[in-house]
């Protein structure tokens, strides 16, 4: 597996101007034709979806910035290495000053398909056996 060396800015890092790209080099080349990161502002609002600049197979990959404001963001990366196998993580750079310590990119509960899968299933699982139970009871 491929694994991430070094990013551009440098991981927690605070940079003091707008970078011009976002560079992640790897230990061994990966696929640039399914790799892209994902940016977040510090509130963890998706801010867009980059595709890389890098084309072919090569150990670095080179993203636009142009995206990138002031203040702290989280990068979720994913591409595939070599063996064919899909990696991915994150990290969080700030550009002027860092503006949030950690940034949650987590979805409100009731932004997930699980939160209205158990509120269906209740529904449709419930209701019946109260229906039954009514008919049951004004049938005595």
């Amino acid at each position: 597996h491929a694994t991430l060396e070094k990013t551009t800015p440098s991981q927690n890092g605070v940079v003091s101007k707008h970078p011009d790209n976002i560079e992640l080099t790897f230990n061994e080349p990966v696929n640039a034709d399914y790799s892209g990161i994902t940016i977040f502002n510090d509130k963890g609002k998706e801010i867009g979806e980059v595709k890389p600049s890098t084309t072919g197979h090569s150990q670095t990959l080179t993203f636009p910035a142009d995206k990138v404001g002031h203040g702290t963001h989280q990068i979720e990366w994913h591409t595939v290495s070599a063996d064919g196998h899909e990696i991915s993580d994150r990290f969080d750079f700030s550009v002027g000053k860092q503006t949030a310590n950690g940034v949650d990119t987590t979805p409100a509960f009731y932004e997930t398909p699980d939160f209205w899968f158990g509120v269906f299933r209740y529904i449709a699982e419930g209701a019946p056996i109260i229906l039954v139970g009514l008919y049951w009871l004004n049938g005595i």
